[in-house]
């Protein structure tokens, strides 16, 4: 939200102002307070039609794995924003243009941290909607398409008309490949957070009214058996692969 040349909406920039002048615990309190903050990150939950009374126990060193950290640049430093840590964490000196050189040893370090068999990591940006840079990238091509047909004609005009007309149509082009992006993300979450249990449940009620769940069940549970009879011969195998190499390694020391 301290950055100026991204637009984070009328709702965090009201947040940021009501709390502009207060201590770093109470605005964090304050983010769960907020009425429209937590409509919003409630919208994205996965419905849990079923509650069970038992809680998985959890590994601390998994638990602490899931959840988000921020790496952000901040009048000449570097910092690392975890949740799990009392406070942001200097990693060092920093400019707007190697920022990310110097985030990127910290982000393998923690990946690292964890099993090399985990690959369940997401890295993202935050920054401009892609839609508006490529907005005024267009009105600024197009502006110049139009400089470019009043002005006198010759070889090199129409050169540099011909250039401005191909990238015309290759940020169109873009902006069409946005749209189809953002359109496949809503439809994403809209069957993410649909609750399918009611459908779920009156298929298996007509499959078992017709006589063909039991047949269904029965073959489901055979391919099961063997998927997991293979996924039990693949790690066996890889174990053998790595007493294998261990071996090797051994013997050339």
């Amino acid at each position: 939200m301290n950055r100026s040349d991204v637009d984070v909406g009328s709702t965090l920039d009201d947040f940021k102002a009501f709390t502009l002048d207060f201590p770093p615990n109470i605005r964090g309190d304050m983010i769960g307070a907020s009425e429209p903050i937590r409509i919003a990150h409630n919208s994205f939950a996965r419905p849990e039609p079923f509650i069970f009374d038992e809680k998985k126990e959890k590994d601390d060193e998994d638990d602490d794995a899931f959840h988000f950290i921020g790496f952000v640049p901040v009048n000449g430093k570097l910092y690392e924003l975890d949740g799990l840590k009392q406070g942001p964490i200097v990693l060092g000196e920093c400019t707007m243009d190697n920022w990310l050189d110097k985030a990127r040893p910290a982000i393998q370090e923690r990946i690292e941290k964890y099993s090399t068999k985990e690959i369940r990591f997401n890295l993202l940006a935050l920054c401009k909607n892609r839609t508006e840079v490529l907005t005024k990238e267009l009105a600024t091509l197009t502006a110049r398409k139009t400089q470019l047909t009043s002005s006198p004609s010759n070889q090199e005009t129409k050169q540099a008309l011909t250039t401005v007309e191909d990238n015309i149509a290759q940020t169109k082009q873009a902006m069409q490949a946005e749209e189809a992006k953002f359109a496949a993300w809503k439809a994403e979450n809209v069957r993410r957070r649909h609750n399918y249990v009611p459908f779920i449940y009156n298929l298996l009620k007509v499959l078992a009214e017709k006589n063909k769940l039991a047949d269904l069940v029965e073959k489901a549970s055979k391919i099961t058996q063997e998927k997991l009879k293979k996924k039990i011969e693949a790690k066996k195998k890889e174990k053998e692969k790595e007493k294998e190499q261990k071996a090797e390694a051994t013997k050339a020391k």
